[in-house]
């Protein structure tokens, strides 16, 4: 309990410092923040500290080379190498340096569960796997429903990309094969619905 306190009076810290508003932690895992910049529009920051698996990194290649998919959150911004100074000036709680530093737009909804989609997002989800293999990203987690979020019109968004993995894997013809039977089991669960409308 104490290190989530102290992990959220960081993240305000340095969020203000940097010039937004800290509104609230979205991840256990990594560092992703729901904050107002200032604007005052709402936008998602996530960032990565030394050492671990750089999903912030991969998660901007994705967002730089997919900018035309309506599928994925609009990125805003992005910083690599952020200063070790800056932050440990902007961060005195210190414990990590930030290495890599990503905003993006923040889409409205709700964590996708399984409700009906219609036939055209389907496609659009299909459409975006299979864009994503071609390029050399797998391991895309669909099976991880809260990857996703469904805006009140129905809309669906791909919202954490991070934890693919590239061409280079060893096994990336096994998590291609994992990704399109969690892309079926995904689409029957969501035509499951359907049925029992």
């Amino acid at each position: 309990m104490l290190n989530t306190i102290i992990k959220l009076v960081h993240s305000d810290y340095c969020l203000k410092k940097m010039g937004y508003n800290f509104l609230e932690n979205l991840s256990s895992v990594r560092e992703v923040n729901l904050v107002e910049n200032k604007d005052g529009i709402k936008t998602i920051i996530k960032r990565d500290c030394e050492g671990w698996y750089p999903q912030t990194l991969v998660e901007n290649e994705i967002l730089e080379k997919f900018s035309g998919l309506d599928m994925l959150p609009r990125k805003i911004l992005f910083k690599e190498d952020v200063s070790e100074g800056i932050v440990q000036e902007y961060c005195p709680f210190g414990g990590y340096v930030l290495s890599y530093f990503l905003e993006e737009e923040y889409i409205q909804g709700k964590k996708y569960n399984y409700e009906q989609l219609s036939a055209k997002e389907e496609q659009k989800l299909i459409n975006l796997v299979n864009n994503l293999h071609e390029e050399g990203y797998v391991r895309m987690e669909i099976e991880r429903a809260s990857n996703f979020i469904i805006t009140p019109d129905g809309l669906l968004y791909y919202i954490d990309s991070g934890s693919c993995a590239k061409k280079d894997d060893p096994d990336f013809k096994d998590l291609m094969k994992k990704d399109l039977v969690s892309l079926d089991n995904l689409l029957k669960k969501s035509q499951g619905v359907k049925n029992d409308l």
